[in-house]
């Protein structure tokens, strides 16, 4: 995998990356403010500086706010505000780490609740787990967005000391892989090569034929 890299746009040139730390990189590469995100590595451009604290593929928010998912939960940290801590480097020397204490934690259990919230007890849509990582995805105004196998979900970030609430849950056939927000709605593309689109205002879905070379309509099953 290639290194990540800046592009000066005054004098046209490229400006690799440190190296960042083997097995916490992938595809995923974003910046807020001072600070790079690669795959689990958090980079301080400003200070040239590759933290030990690591978040995988966090969302940023307002005021230096990152999101992010980490062991069944949805984390909420404050990148503005580090704490020193002592720890060892790779030669076992004691060195000051920076590190960051989380605003608010939402567990996994309160999104699986929020799918069940309209099932009866011993209803086959009643589901009592779910397989699979947690992802947050976007953040599109006070809202973020993320998935839990074919589970989508919606959180409403909290407001004046308030806590994070699961607002909106629902499902897909098929594993969602890209989530994108614009114009008031929702995009969601899933492994298998579905596209699906939620607005607020919508009553009743269309769902729309597949044409196969042969010109023949495929209507998704």
């Amino acid at each position: 995998r290639g290194p990540a890299t800046r592009y000066d746009l005054e004098t046209g040139t490229f400006h690799p990356f440190p190296p960042m730390r083997r097995g916490l990189t992938d595809y995923h590469l974003s910046a807020s403010g001072k600070w790079l995100f690669h795959g689990q590595n958090i980079f301080d451009i400003e200070s040239n500086e590759l933290l030990s604290f690591t978040a995988r593929r966090p969302v940023s928010g307002k005021g230096g706010q990152i999101y992010y998912a980490l062991d069944g939960n949805v984390m909420a940290v404050d990148m503005t505000r580090p704490r020193l801590v002592d720890g060892k480097d790779r030669r076992g020397k004691t060195i000051k780490k920076k590190t960051f204490a989380p605003l608010w934690q939402l567990p996994s259990s309160e999104i699986l609740a929020a799918v069940n919230e309209d099932e009866d007890y011993g209803s086959p849509r009643l589901r009592t787990s779910i397989e699979g990582p947690l992802s947050i995805d976007l953040r599109a105004g006070d809202r973020l967005y993320g998935h839990w196998a074919d589970v989508l979900f919606a959180i409403d970030l909290p407001v004046g000391g308030g806590k994070p609430r699961v607002s909106w849950t629902t499902t897909v056939a098929g594993t969602p892989r890209t989530l994108l927000a614009a114009d008031g709605k929702l995009f969601v593309g899933t492994n298998e090569g579905r596209i699906y689109c939620f607005s607020g205002t919508q009553s009743h879905p269309k769902t729309y034929a597949e044409v196969t070379e042969g010109g023949q309509f495929n209507l998704p099953s």
